[in-house]
């Protein structure tokens, strides 16, 4: 039991509580041929047994006349005397001793424990209990008092042992333990008679632990003996009190489950007997145990218990259940469980995940799990007990749900090897989908700058769930400078995200271009996603020559002034660098687009010899195998030029994609004999080709023509529902119009323009007015083709 803001768990399966019997004031009826057995199965039944010990009782019989008057003597005499009836009654049983209302109450509270639920924020210091089992002293600031019983005070001094009654005991187990001896000496032999073997039980004797309520217990009582072989006993339960309250036999099995009375071996080493004991409330059990031997020695004595009703307070984050909130699909979680005892004594739990319980385990992988809780051992404090927590783990893996879904179970939480069911706790979680989506078109992601400068990129994401997209971000450290990014993303569902990456160049950086990757994992514990970055240093003189946009009639290479006469001699190596990169291009940037991965598309660039001298021009083709320079000869990644002053030529670029995604290189252009400084000049066109096709198929409509169809009326409810899907391996384009002739009908199109991503289907919803049904039919212009 708890106070505070505990919340109690009602015990699993109890809807209304029984009645509970009630022991009424009756008045025992006994008769003088059947004496009352001290335990319940003692049947009475005729046999030779040695004649029990009688004992003066008490009381009288009510009806014998117990004045103080004195008899007046008679001086006649009688023939005979005359003869007065007296009547007398039977003692009264042991009910009588027994308050009526004590007992009543007693048997009353004799019911299963409850568990307690509260925060786990109740848990105010915590300091470690024994290492490597998971435990902890805590102390909880909701509790104000432990219920649990405190150790042995008070024992009923009043209460005394009584002597075992052989009649008592079960005729079967009687019979088995009493073996006549019959041994007759011969003529002129002495007969040598046995060992007599003794026995004695302590008069009152109490272990020193307390013991939990509702849970088997295995107590080692204490004999002394003096027998020199292996010898059977028989041990008998006569009578019991709890408290100062005595208990009648036929109701022993509402308070205590044991075996009343059985046969036990005694050896010579032997000096103790165990009792298996189950009590079913707290208080102080007093048994009167008598034991007798195979001779008939006998002994008896008190056994006190000191039980406690369990205190267990199960702690979860927010009071009520275990709730694992939103998941996303193949992903996994767990949320601690804490069970505190508040006891003295040592509790044994076991938890039990209830079916349908395909989400929900133990970390372990289990359904099933037990442990002992240790009590306090020290002095009890207010909300002092000993903790333990476990985690309990759910697993959406393999889960397919089109709209978000909660699946629900329940946490058994039960007592001792019988299981005793102290309550239950709620298990949820809503799982649904949260999938990323990154156009491969921009990757890799380009980061280009000079030593020791910072550039940004903004990387496009997208969540195409039904829930929110939890992220967590990771780029491998490297030696040409460092990225800084969100480390911590959240999508809402059916959004974009624009996660703007910085690049920060080291001053020692190589002028070398890297790879590297970003890798976002889905939380908790879910799928990877990796996106491609690509870094390039560059000197302060590329930096100026970096072309980012295509633009016509560009030139390259160095720009100097025009060559001045009287020049003086510092200036001479200038004569020979050229006024003008000496060819120049139409396109900077070339570009190909959704091209099928396996085919090839050509592009065509025109070179012009800008100067008044014939130039020999190499072009190579770098960084990439999936372009090439389309010559007479084929398709090849070096060929030569030759430029005649004032003369344009064109050259053909060949894309031949290999999978699906971004390719990227360069074609150089490299005039033979111009040098600076020693070095060869060189001009670069950036080259860059995405990969892949879309393929936009339709249902619910009719082709006419190219780009037109004939979507048919529905006369009940003037609404159509076209459904497109991409089966292609790139992202696709949707545009839908009305027909477009004069008169058409007005028509409603929800969504009329759209992106399809590879995989993905979408439905479109055409409504129309429902006067316009004669027409039968109605026809619809869609453009479908590549993203880009």
């Amino acid at each position: 039991p708890s106070s505070g803001n505990s919340k109690p768990i009602k015990p699993f399966g109890t809807v209304n509580r029984l009645p509970q019997s009630v022991v009424l004031p009756v008045k025992p009826q006994i008769s003088a041929k059947q004496i009352p057995s001290p335990t319940p199965s003692g049947p009475n039944t005729a046999r030779d047994t040695p004649t029990p010990t009688l004992g003066k009782t008490s009381s009288l019989p009510s009806s014998i006349n117990t004045s103080s008057r004195s008899r007046r003597l008679s001086g006649t005499r009688h023939s005979s005397p005359i003869k007065k009836v007296v009547t007398i009654q039977t003692p009264t049983a042991d009910l009588v001793s027994t308050p009526l209302n004590d007992l009543s109450n007693l048997l009353t509270s004799a019911n299963t424990p409850i568990l307690h639920l509260a925060s786990s924020s109740h848990i105010t210091t915590s300091t470690p209990y024994h290492h490597g089992l998971n435990l902890s002293t805590v102390i909880l600031d909701h509790l104000t008092h432990n219920q649990s019983v405190s150790p042995f005070i008070n024992p009923d001094t009043s209460i005394s042992a009584g002597n075992l009654d052989a009649s008592t005991i079960t005729p079967a187990l009687y019979t088995s333990l009493v073996k006549p001896v019959r041994q007759t000496p011969a003529s002129h032999q002495e007969l040598h008679l046995p060992h007599q073997s003794t026995i004695e039980l302590p008069s009152d004797w109490t272990p020193n632990s307390v013991f939990s309520s509702h849970t088997k217990v295995m107590v080692s009582v204490p004999v002394k003996h003096n027998l020199t072989c292996s010898t059977s006993m028989v041990m008998k339960v006569t009578s019991l009190w709890v408290g100062s309250c005595q208990v009648p036999n036929q109701h022993w099995d509402q308070l205590v489950d044991t075996n009343w009375e059985k046969m036990v071996t005694l050896d010579q080493e032997r000096k103790s007997f165990d009792m298996e004991l189950t009590m079913k409330k707290a208080g102080t059990f007093t048994f009167n145990v008598g034991v007798m031997l195979e001779n008939g020695v006998s002994s008896c004595g008190l056994v006190r218990f000191q039980v406690e009703e369990p205190n267990i307070q199960v702690l979860t984050e927010n009071g009520s259940k275990l709730d694992f909130g939103s998941l996303p699909e193949d992903c996994s979680t767990s949320v601690p469980l804490i069970l505190v005892n508040c006891g003295s004594c040592p509790v044994p739990i076991f938890l039990e995940i209830r079916q349908p319980a395909d989400l929900f385990s133990f970390t372990n992988g289990s359904k099933l799990t037990s442990f002992t809780i240790p009590g306090v051992v020290e002095k009890q404090a207010d909300g002092k007990g000993v903790a333990k927590e476990i985690e309990v783990q759910v697993k959406t893996v393999g889960v397919a749900v089109m709209q978000p879904q909660v699946f629900q179970t329940e946490l058994l939480v039960m007592l001792g090897e019988e299981r005793v069911v102290l309550g239950t706790v709620d298990i949820i979680v809503k799982v649904g989908t949260a999938k990323l989506r990154v156009k491969k078109s921009v990757e890799p992601v380009l980061f280009s700058c000079v030593l020791g400068e910072s550039i940004t990129k903004s990387i496009q994401l997208r969540n195409c769930g039904n829930i929110t997209l939890m992220l967590e971000t990771m780029i491998e450290d490297l030696n040409q400078g460092s990225f800084s990014l969100k480390k911590n993303i959240q999508i809402m569902p059916d959004c974009d995200f624009s996660l703007p990456v910085t690049f920060t160049c080291s001053p020692q950086a190589s002028f070398i271009t890297s790879e590297h990757k970003l890798y976002m994992s889905v939380i908790p514990n879910g799928p990877k996603h990796l996106i491609s970055l690509q870094t390039t240093v560059m000197s302060n003189q590329e930096s100026i020559n970096e072309f980012k946009s295509s633009r016509p009639a560009l030139s390259f290479g160095v720009i100097k002034k025009p060559d001045m006469p009287n020049a003086s001699p510092t200036h001479v190596n200038n004569e020979a660098l050229p006024a003008v990169f000496p060819v120049e291009c139409d396109r900077s940037l070339i570009n190909f687009f959704s091209v099928p991965v396996g085919t090839k598309e050509e592009q065509i660039i025109t070179l012009k010899n800008s100067t008044f001298d014939t130039v020999c021009l190499n072009l190579i083709i770098r960084e990439t195998d999936n372009f090439s320079l389309l010559v007479p000869a084929g398709a090849v990644s070096t060929s030569q030029l030759v430029l005649p002053p004032q003369s344009t030529q064109d050259v053909k670029i060949l894309y031949c994609p290999t999978r699906v995604g971004t390719d990227r290189g360069k074609l150089v252009l490299k005039p033979q004999g111009r040098k600076v400084g020693g070095k060869s000049i060189k001009a670069s066109i950036i080259l860059c080709g995405v990969a892949g096709s879309s393929n936009i198929q339709m249902e619910g409509v009719d082709e006419l023509e190219a780009n037109h169809y004939q979507l048919p009326c529905q006369q009940f409810n003037g609404s159509n529902m076209i459904r497109f899907m991409n089966k292609g391996d790139s992202t696709g384009f949707v545009k839908i119009v009305c027909g477009g002739h004069v008169g058409s009908t007005k028509l409603e199109i929800i969504p009329s323009v759209f992106l399809l991503e590879s995989g993905f289907a979408k439905d479109v919803s055409i409504s129309y007015p429902e006067e316009d049904c004669s027409m039968g039919t109605t026809i619809i212009t869609i453009f479908t083709g590549p993203e880009l």
